[in-house]
């Protein structure tokens, strides 16, 4: 439904297209790490087994993070509601991308797209309906936003390369019309935080998980498109607030203050996760789209302005830096 507005057309477009050539050029500057995605199906109808998912890991393996449940393969002919999942896994540095996951991070949103474009009369257990995307760090941490070793060899160019495509990436995540969560066992730090903003509910532990925009201690401004989100999320005042002082939320902290929506025991985070998968998949999705095209519609009408802005101040702080 939200691919109806022309702003959303034309960012999915160059998705598939123009910005191919740029995550290409990302993918080959390597470093360590990898983006996992995986398809879990939700099966509704039947007992509490069968309301467990299986999971097929599209990327690489994944047997330790797969659910499995025999019952829910394939006894019903009814095509299966499905997650995707999307795991950051660069533990070693506390999940930050590098240029080759900023190559993948897109791949994955690229799934996503495509996965929700289909006709769902057209669903097959080969190409299932998705229902929900979630967003996760592998380990301890969420994400440390860009490896600082890939900004400190950056060239003008590369940099500029980072800010455009992952302008499209996270718009094209925010813009998704099925529902969108992160899921937090640990901190999320300036490029990381900014990808908290780009979805439409936040799980967080309540003892591990925090939050930092930490960009203006290291002479930046959100270069993601994090800016007007976080404006979007807890309004201009508070985000200005949250930018300005680049202060660390605890979970309690960032829950009051609206960038976290689900506070989750010690622990208990990916469960509470779970139970919120089931709740918004048993949800009609014409519905949830029609919500999500409600309250972002404002927000994208203004979006093309406000990212042009947001670039410009990126790219001057870049250039200002001495790594």
């Amino acid at each position: 439904m939200l691919q109806r507005l022309s702003f959303v057309r034309r960012l999915r477009q160059e998705l598939f297209t123009d910005s191919r050539v740029v995550q290409e050029r990302l993918r080959q500057l390597g470093g360590s790490g990898t983006v996992r995605t995986t398809l879990e199906e939700i099966r509704r109808e039947g007992n509490e087994d069968q309301n467990k998912t299986k999971s097929k890991d599209m990327s690489n393996s994944n047997s330790k993070s797969a659910r499995t449940s025999t019952a829910a393969a394939t006894e019903s002919s009814t095509p299966p509601n499905t997650v995707l999942r999307i795991t950051l896994d660069n533990p070693l540095r506390a999940n930050a991308l590098c240029g080759k996951m900023l190559a993948e991070l897109g791949d994955a949103v690229q799934t996503a797209v495509g996965l929700e474009l289909q006709d769902p009369a057209s669903a097959t257990a080969a190409k299932p309906k998705l229902a929900c995307v979630v967003i996760q760090g592998a380990g301890r941490h969420f994400c440390a936003g860009s490896d600082l070793n890939l900004l400190a060899n950056a060239t003008a160019d590369t940099a500029k390369d980072m800010l455009n495509f992952m302008h499209t990436v996270t718009t094209c995540f925010k813009t998704l019309s099925v529902p969108t969560i992160a899921l937090l066992q640990g901190d999320a730090i300036g490029g990381g935080s900014e990808l908290v903003t780009m979805t439409d509910y936040q799980v967080a532990d309540e003892a591990a998980a925090r939050i930092r925009f930490v960009h203006a201690r290291r002479g930046l401004t959100p270069g993601w498109g994090g800016a007007a989100r976080l404006i979007h999320m807890v309004g201009a005042h508070r985000a200005s607030q949250a930018l300005m002082s680049a202060r660390m939320f605890t979970a309690k902290d960032a829950h009051n203050y609206g960038l976290f929506s689900h506070l989750a025991p010690a622990g208990e985070a990916p469960r509470v996760c779970d139970d919120l998968v089931q709740t918004l998949t048993s949800n009609d999705p014409a519905a949830i789209a029609s919500a999500k095209l409600l309250s972002l519609r404002g927000f994208i009408e203004s979006l093309e302005a406000s990212q042009d802005t947001e670039k410009e101040m990126f790219e001057s702080a870049f250039a200002r830096l001495q790594w």
